[in-house]
C-alpha cells in the first residue's frame, strides 16, 4: 500500500495519542484561535478572521463556574455535558441579550466540541443536540442615531478623538466594526479617495470611493497621529467589548437625551456600535441612493438585508434628516489642524 509523503501527514486526524483525552475546554479553545488547529488539520479547519474577539468571548466562557465547582475552561473536553452547556448559557452577562449574540456564542461552544470529536478525535460524540442553538434573528427593533446626535457626538472633545473619527467613520462609510479595526493606511489611497477591503467577514473584496469629508478627516488624522500601522490602533479604542457603552456615554456626553438610544426596552435593543452600520443604510436610502451604492460600501449580499432598513428610511425622510455633517470639520481638533496647514 503506497503511504502518504510526509507533507500530507498533517492532514490527517490524530491518533488517540496526539490528542490527550486530559485536554482542557481552555487548551483547545487558544489552539483553535492561536491556529495552531489550521496549521495542524488545515482540510478541515481554516484559520479564524475573529481570533481576537473570539478569544475575548472565550476567556469570558471559560471564567464561568459550573455546578460541581471547576469553570468551563478547566473542565476535561471528554467530560463535558449538555447541563454543562445549558448552565454556561444561562450565565451569559447581561451584554448577551440579543438573541444573535447568545447564538455567536453558543455556536463558538459547538465548533470546539465539534473539533474534539474531528478532527481531534478527542470524544466519541457531540454532546449537543440538533436545534440546540438560540434562534439567529431578533425581533427587536434596533436603535440608529440621526446625523444631529452624530454631529453633537463629533464635536464633543470629552470624549478622545480617536473614538468619534472611529464611530464617524463607521457612520458615514457603513463598514463592519471588525472591517473598520482591520483597515491599514495601505487599504486606502488618499490621493484618490479610494478604499480597499479585501479581506472581510464574507470573503468577498470590494473597493470604492471614501466620502470626500472621510477622506480629508483620514487625512488629517495621519498628519496628528503619524504613521502607524493600523487606521484605528485597537490599543487606543479600548476593549471591543465596551465599544456600545463608549458609544451610547460618548451620544451623553454630547448632550443627546433621546431615551431609546440609552433606555432598555422589552422590544427595543440599546444601541450599539454595530448600529452605526443600519444608520448609514437608513441614512442612504433616505437619502436616494441605490442598493448597489449602499451594498457596494456594506457587503450586504441581497436585497431582503437591505429591506430591513426601508422602513426607517422612510421614517429619515419624512423628518428630513439628510446625511452626515462634513466628518473633517464636525471634529474640532481635525478641523484646526487643516486650517493650521493653509495658514
Amino acid at each position: 500500500m503506497t503511504a502518504f509523503p510526509t507533507d500530507r501527514a498533517r492532514h490527517l486526524a490524530p491518533r488517540s495519542s496526539d490528542a490527550p483525552s486530559t485536554m482542557t475546554f481552555a487548551t483547545l479553545t487558544a489552539m483553535w484561535c492561536r491556529g495552531d488547529l489550521a496549521k495542524r488539520f488545515p482540510d478541515h479547519v481554516s484559520l479564524k478572521k475573529t481570533a481576537a474577539e473570539d478569544a475575548r468571548r472565550f476567556c469570558y466562557l471559560n471564567a464561568i463556574r459550573l455546578p460541581d465547582g471547576p469553570t468551563l475552561g478547566e473542565r476535561r473536553v471528554v467530560d463535558i455535558t449538555l447541563d454543562d452547556c445549558e448552565h454556561v448559557m444561562t450565565s451569559l452577562p447581561p451584554t448577551a441579550e440579543a438573541s444573535s449574540t447568545r447564538r455567536q456564542y453558543a455556536q463558538m461552544i459547538r465548533r470546539v466540541l465539534a473539533l474534539a470529536v474531528y478532527p481531534m478525535r478527542i470524544r466519541e460524540t457531540l454532546p449537543i443536540p440538533t436545534g440546540w442553538l438560540p434562534r439567529g434573528r431578533s425581533d427587536k427593533a434596533k436603535a440608529w442615531i440621526y446625523p444631529s446626535e452624530d454631529l453633537a457626538l463629533m464635536q464633543c472633545t470629552s470624549v478622545p478623538l480617536i473614538r468619534r473619527l472611529f464611530f464617524g467613520f463607521l457612520a458615514r462609510e457603513g463598514v463592519r466594526v471588525s472591517e473598520a479595526l482591520g483597515l491599514s493606511w495601505s487599504d486606502v489611497d488618499i490621493v484618490r479617495g479610494v478604499v480597499k477591503l479585501d479581506s472581510n467577514k464574507t470573503d468577498d473584496p470590494r473597493t470604492w470611493a471614501l466620502g470626500a469629508d472621510v477622506v480629508a478627516a483620514l487625512s488629517a488624522w495621519r498628519k496628528l497621529s503619524g504613521d502607524a500601522s493600523r487606521i484605528f490602533p485597537a490599543a487606543a479604542l479600548g476593549n471591543r467589548g465596551d465599544f456600545a457603552h463608549n458609544l451610547r456615554e460618548g451620544l451623553k456626553l454630547a448632550g443627546v437625551v433621546r431615551a431609546e438610544l440609552f433606555v432598555p426596552q422589552p422590544n427595543r435593543l440599546l444601541l450599539r456600535a454595530h448600529d452605526l452600520r443600519g444608520t448609514f443604510v437608513t441614512l442612504a436610502l433616505a437619502a436616494g441612493r441605490t442598493e448597489a451604492w449602499v451594498t457596494d460600501r456594506t457587503g450586504h449580499r441581497s436585497s431582503a438585508m437591505i429591506y430591513n432598513y426601508k422602513r426607517s428610511a422612510r421614517t429619515a425622510t419624512e423628518l428630513g434628516l439628510g446625511w452626515f455633517a462634513s466628518l473633517d470639520t464636525a471634529l474640532p481638533e481635525l478641523a484646526d489642524s487643516a486650517l493650521s496647514a493653509v495658514q
